[in-house]
């Protein structure tokens, strides 16, 4: 530790001597960026990320590679500036990126390192950039000192379980700590187009009716595990905002068997209102499409039929609306939609300190959905 100080106190020395007779330096710092990677490759990524994200949040980014897997056994540590170009006349903002690499049963010493650099008085985030829930022991106890997680289920190999176990160590921690997910950020603009479908007196009274929907979800390559889990979160969501919950299975003896992220699925949700059947198709294509939803259908039953329908364009980050409700013409409308990167979405998560009460109910929805669903229950295509 006293070598990484000593060489982090000659960085700036560095940095401020080279800055002499030009554009004056200034080291900023309003947070603590704890980044978890789990592979060299993965931290190289990070590293030519951090330059954007410390434009909006200037911050010292703990970059940590742990292997516990690998041997010899080890720690090893480096340290470099991010800075940014400035503009004429202005001056020049740098931040401190340490980068961490655990290997073997070095990876048990790994929080005496870690927490000693968090910067004292400001708050400490971690970007967990992993596929996998599970965490190494040293990690636990720098739990302690961490503010906000911030995950992307999109990278979980099993959405379904890997969502149902963030909930339960939300519901064990009782909120102490904010969880965000980078991929429940990702279907925000779906949720807010569909919300405007229902903005009018003319179309609101059919919320209530609805009783079947239908998503369909990209299995294109290796982002269809993401697809899959954006499908799940917005499921959760939609049945929460229309007062339903997931319903129990039926006792019919037959077995349950699990199906895999390729195959249809089935949801049925219960509420005062009635009943709601939920289709999850998969589909190849969407690499026009925001995130990995393809398509949303609802349908409103009763004395007379109404549809909604949205769908990605053929266009990049363009969306359709379909609104066929009886007595009046369809009512259409094309939107560009604003759609953020990975960076673009961690700066903004990196903004809201607080819990996100909205993601963690849609968890525990999702896990409910999942626990006790009918897995025997195919979907056949119409």
């Amino acid at each position: 530790m006293s070598a990484l100080s000593a060489e982090l106190a000659a960085l700036w020395r560095s940095v401020a001597k080279d800055s002499e007779g030009h554009n004056a330096v200034i080291r900023a710092c309003a947070l603590t960026l704890v980044i978890y990677t789990e592979s060299e490759e993965a931290a190289s990524e990070v590293s030519q990320l951090l330059g954007a994200l410390t434009l909006q949040n200037p911050c010292r980014a703990l970059v940590m590679v742990v292997r516990p897997e690998d041997a010899p056994g080890g720690i090893s540590a480096w340290i470099s500036a991010v800075c940014q170009l400035p503009a004429p006349g202005e001056k020049q903002v740098c931040c401190e990126q340490i980068t961490i690499v655990a290997r073997g049963d070095a990876v048990g010493d790994l929080d005496k390192v870690v927490v000693p650099l968090m910067v004292s008085g400001l708050p400490v985030y971690v970007w967990w950039r992993a596929g996998r829930t599970t965490q190494p022991e040293p990690f636990q106890k720098m739990m302690r000192y961490v503010d906000r997680v911030i995950l992307d289920s999109g990278l979980f190999a099993h959405p379904e379980g890997d969502l149902a176990a963030v909930s339960e160590r939300i519901q064990a921690t009782r909120g102490q700590r904010a969880v965000a997910d980078l991929n429940w950020a990702r279907i925000t603009p779906w949720r807010e187009l569909l919300a405007q479908c229902f903005d009018s007196e003319e179309t609101r009274p059919f919320l209530q009716r609805i009783n079947e929907v239908r998503i369909e979800y990209s299995e294109q390559g290796a982002g269809s595990k993401a697809s899959f889990g954006q499908s799940l979160l917005f499921t959760a969501w939609l049945a929460g905002r229309l007062g339903r919950q997931p319903a129990a299975p039926k006792r019919d003896g037959a077995s349950e068997t699990p199906e895999s992220a390729g195959d249809g699925r089935r949801f049925s949700f219960t509420g005062p209102a009635g009943e709601i059947r939920v289709d999850l198709i998969p589909r190849l294509g969407g690499k026009e499409c925001v995130a990995g939803i393809l398509s949303i259908e609802l349908i409103a039953a009763g004395d007379s039929r109404a549809t909604f329908w949205l769908a990605c364009g053929g266009e990049l980050n363009v969306a359709m609306t379909r609104i066929e409700i009886p007595g009046r013409q369809p009512i259409e409308r094309t939107v560009r939609l604003q759609v953020l990167d990975e960076i673009g979405l961690l700066n903004e998560e990196l903004k809201f300190p607080n819990r996100d009460l909205l993601y963690e109910e849609v968890l525990r929805t999702a896990a409910l959905m999942t626990g006790i669903e009918n897995r025997n229950s195919k979907i056949e295509n119409r």
